[in-house]
């Protein structure tokens, strides 16, 4: 039966050239390596090594199993890897939320470094509104979320603070919010609004829910599409709105009794009480990197 100790030994011979600079490889003894491809071959009814020459060649049977053979054995090294990690106290897999209208590019990037470092670790990525993520986080079906600041992060755990994300009403060209700017802020209660929730959540009391008139999504590629069509404004991150603006799919509703634009912070959060694993320490100290870098490389005004 063909073995992961055979795989090794045929791959050192052909990576080495020689059977005796295999041996040397693997700290083995040159016969021992020898009559281990010999009995191979035996029992596989195959030519392995033309022994012709003065070094072994690899015969076709063999040219024509090396690809799978690397990739069986680059496999198996990985797997000897994560269960090294598993056993150093690696966590088996990570889930993490980050809340739809949020700015994923920080977090993903993160996830890179992670997976780079542990390429055998399960990733669970969920994106949904942030009630129904933060909902899962206190029921542990996530071991970490991004989201916004807000009330109901009271009854989780901060793990560090992020970023500042601008909230800001805009609505299609041709609505009539953008007509005769600018606009007393009561306005846009008699519009209607499109709102990222989660379906069946009760909204009456969320203060970012201005209109009277309401069209919910959990989806911001569809809020977005919704608003565009004209079918209602919408309260969005900027960093989601670049490319609407840069277009003119979109404008900025300008009001007379203040400016449009709300910061609200950006939290990585967990439930309370949980400990942290290798792979979180990593992706928090991976995404805390990249918002470093970001900061860096951000001009001073």
């Amino acid at each position: 039966m063909l073995t992961s100790d055979h795989l090794e030994l045929l791959l050192a011979v052909v990576e080495h050239g020689s059977f005796s600079a295999a041996a040397r490889a693997l700290r083995r003894t040159q016969s021992a390596v020898s009559m281990a491809v010999a009995n191979l071959e035996a029992e596989l009814d195959l030519t392995l090594f033309d022994r012709s020459r003065r070094e072994p060649v690899p015969s076709a049977e063999l040219l024509a199993m090396l690809p799978d053979a690397k990739l069986i054995a680059s496999r198996l090294q990985g797997l000897r890897l994560h269960l090294q990690e598993l056993s150093g106290g690696l966590e088996s897999h990570l889930r993490l939320g980050i809340v739809c209208d949020v700015d994923s590019q920080p977090a993903l990037i993160a996830l890179q470094t992670l997976e780079q470092r542990y390429p055998g670790l399960d990733i669970e990525l969920r994106t949904a509104p942030q009630d129904s993520l933060i909902d899962a986080l206190k029921k542990r079906e996530l071991d970490l979320c991004i989201a916004y600041g807000g009330l109901e992060l009271e009854s989780v755990g901060i793990v560090q603070s992020l970023w500042t994300e601008t909230i800001s009403a805009v609505a299609a060209p041709g609505h009539p919010l953008l007509q005769d700017s600018p606009r007393p802020l009561e306005d846009l209660k008699a519009y209607r609004q499109i709102v990222i929730s989660s379906p069946g959540l009760d909204t009456s009391k969320d203060r970012s829910m201005l209109s009277l008139r309401q069209w919910k999504t959990d989806s911001l590629p569809l809020t977005l599409e919704l608003v565009e069509r004209g079918l209602g404004w919408a309260n969005l991150p900027l960093s989601c709105l670049g490319p609407a603006l840069e277009a003119g799919r979109l404008r900025r509703i300008q009001f007379s009794t203040g400016s449009n634009g709300l910061d609200l912070p950006i939290y990585l959060l967990q439930s309370k009480g949980q400990e942290a694993g290798k792979a979180q320490a990593l992706f928090r100290q991976a995404l805390y990197d990249e918002l470093n870098t970001r900061i860096q490389a951000t001009p001073a005004r």
